[in-house]
């Protein structure tokens, strides 16, 4: 499935945007995700990397790449969060989420990384791009405001999305964000 010829994905690390990327960014993550505070780019930790999607000079989409060591069971491993993954309401169904999860994948299977993660409840898409709803009980730094709250454990129940980019199977065992979550 190719993109339609008046939109292009970009991807840039955190420090390459510019101030006028940054204000795109804002403006697309507030509008599409009610609980995002507005003039922020990042909740609750800047990104890696963004994969962003115009159409012409217009930011219409956003997907921000996280790289982590998570714990699970015995296992650490190396993943790469998929989050902030939206597109402005005028350009759904027109597959740019897709486009820009296949995208990540590349970026991630290129630099060794064997997993993608996200965490949404967004059941029907992840399972069409090709994740696996996982159900461990899971552990994180959780915090508000600027501020440390503790460690959370406990399932995060129909949330968790795994994306194996290797052969090599998702462990059994709890899952240990070893931080906060993406």
């Amino acid at each position: 499935m190719a993109i339609a010829p008046d939109f292009h994905l970009t991807h840039q690390g955190e420090f390459d945007l510019s101030p006028a990327d940054a204000i795109s960014i804002s403006d697309l993550l507030h509008a599409s995700f009610d609980q995002y505070p507005a003039g922020r780019i990042f909740f609750p930790q800047p990104p890696h990397l963004r994969i962003l999607c115009w159409q012409k000079s217009d930011l219409v989409g956003h997907a921000a790449g996280v790289i982590r060591e998570v714990r699970v069971g015995e296992h650490t491993m190396m993943v790469m969060g998929v989050a902030d993954l939206c597109v402005a309401v005028p350009n759904h169904r027109q597959h740019l989420a897709t486009k820009m999860v296949e995208h990540v994948s590349t970026l991630a299977k290129k630099r060794g990384i064997s997993l993608l993660m996200a965490l949404s409840g967004e059941k029907e898409f992840f399972s069409d791009v090709g994740f696996e709803e996982i159900d461990p009980k899971c552990t994180w730094l959780a915090y508000l405001g600027g501020k440390s709250l503790g460690l959370c454990r406990r399932p995060l129940h129909g949330d968790v999305w795994v994306k194996p980019l290797t052969e090599r199977p998702w462990p059994e065992g709890d899952l240990d964000f070893l931080g906060p979550m993406f």
